[in-house]
């Protein structure tokens, strides 16, 4: 047994606590040491950090697990009442324990897996996962055809627009899903901005509200801008709005960090002119997502850079897209819960870090 274990063998519960609160309190020290390297890419070099990093607590682990147990070895830790502050403390500290293996263990798959394709492969056909996607499809369009408030057509009265145009919901969510890795990889953190060009009612609002801190619609049709700004107001987010306003008039597509238009403009001349107004606004580096066939000709010459398919980096970052497409590949698609998290003690730091790049809730 450890000599600073047996020094207090015949000691009381509290000092075991005391010598459990002081290995606490030098493991949360190097955790966070560690939890500091937990950043993309994981290259080699970054692996073998870590892995030296986590070699070091494994001391200080090890020993918080001997005074658990010798604590237990007491009548009187066992004789403590239930809410007594010490058994409390040593209840909780198992908790921690065991969080720490399940953690480890996270940390470790994280490390090892292979890269994460930008647009991982969608459900196998077939699959229980595919239809159930399937069914989430159709209950958004019953919900996108009871919410407009005229019969969805994909033609506007106004000439030159489009009507109720919606893109595929399953589809969108791995967009933002994809798009939210992107972010991550370009280093982009605190309040991040999300504007639907032609977001009809809002539906791709709701979608978006899981992903950003902002999120922002422009709709030209006021039956239709009425219609998201309610759904909108009902979310209780403090930033999100909804626009009753003209895409070739508006002049603040530079406050935003992501870019969504999925074709609100029949005519292509005026398409065109959306779109130079998009990019001569937006800021270097600006996502933008315009999943129409009419855009595969022109990116280019618009200075745009292809990441994937129809979305786009303005600005001609172009120049470290192999780094961004890297990091991101190990970035995951998991969603933190928002919530606070119990009191994970000398775990927290690591599960923060886990949550900030995507690999746990």
């Amino acid at each position: 047994m450890d000599g600073r274990i047996g020094a207090a063998m015949f000691g009381t519960v509290a000092d075991y606590r005391r010598m459990a609160v002081a290995a606490e309190t030098a493991l949360t020290a190097q955790m966070a040491d560690v939890a500091g390297l937990i950043e993309p890419p994981f290259t080699p070099r970054r692996r073998q950090a870590i892995g030296e990093g986590l070699q070091a607590t494994e001391a200080f682990c090890a020993e918080l697990r001997r005074i658990w147990t010798a604590q237990m070895m007491l009548p009187a830790a066992r004789a403590l009442m239930f809410g007594h502050p010490d058994r409390s403390y040593f209840h909780a500290l198992d908790g921690r324990l065991r969080l720490w293996v399940e953690s480890r263990a996270l940390l470790g798959a994280v490390l090892t897996r292979k890269p994460l394709a930008l647009m991982p492969d969608g459900a196998v056909e077939g699959s229980p996962e595919a239809g159930q996607l399937r069914a989430y499809e159709r209950s958004f369009e019953r919900l996108h055809d009871y919410l407009s408030p005229t019969t969805p057509d994909l033609y506007s009265s106004v000439a030159g627009r489009h009507g109720d145009l919606p893109y595929p919901f399953t589809k969108f969510f791995r967009l933002m899903q994809m798009v939210r890795r992107l972010l991550l990889a370009q280093g982009r953190q605190g309040r991040l901005a999300f504007l639907d060009v032609g977001c009809g009612v809002g539906l791709k609002l709701l979608q978006a509200a899981d992903f950003f801190d902002v999120v922002h619609g422009l709709e030209f049709d006021a039956g239709r801008a009425a219609v998201a700004a309610t759904l909108v107001e009902r979310s209780d987010r403090t930033f999100d709005r909804v626009f009753h306003g003209d895409a070739l008039a508006f002049d603040s597509y530079a406050d935003y960090d992501v870019i969504y238009a999925y074709k609100p403009l029949s005519d292509p001349d005026l398409l065109r002119q959306m779109e130079a107004r998009i990019i001569a606004q937006a800021r270097p580096g600006t996502i933008v997502i315009l999943p129409y066939f009419d855009i595969d000709f022109r990116f280019e010459d618009m200075g745009c850079t292809r990441i994937y398919d129809k979305v786009f980096l303005t600005g001609g970052a172009g120049q470290n897209l192999r780094g961004l497409l890297r990091r991101a590949g190990n970035i995951g698609t998991v969603l933190a819960s928002g919530a606070m998290p119990r009191d994970e003690g000398f775990v927290g730091s690591v599960r923060t870090a886990l949550r900030l790049w995507g690999h746990l809730a």
